[in-house]
């Protein structure tokens, strides 16, 4: 995924790519923030007692998930706008 990105982070990749490169390019970066926010806690969660792997304790995986929720909302917001007019 992240070569793909990578391979098609140009101009001429993006006009030739057209609404697929902004396909790409969400879904990579959704795929990357579950895994950096998720991944640290599965293991944990299975070896550690629930308190010790409670990622609500964590600032960063907090953070992360208010930024998800507020680019959601964004993201709805503007689907609603657009089916407005």
């Amino acid at each position: 995924m992240l070569l793909a990105m990578v391979l098609t982070s140009t101009d001429s990749a993006r006009k030739r790519l057209g609404r697929w490169w902004k396909l790409l390019h969400r879904i990579g970066m959704w795929a990357f923030w579950t895994i950096f926010s998720v991944s640290p806690y599965l293991g944990a969660i299975h070896t550690m007692e629930w308190p010790d792997a409670n990622p609500l304790l964590d600032p960063y995986f907090v953070v992360g998930v208010a930024a998800a929720l507020l680019k959601l909302a964004a993201w709805q917001k503007a689907r609603a706008k657009r089916r407005r007019t």
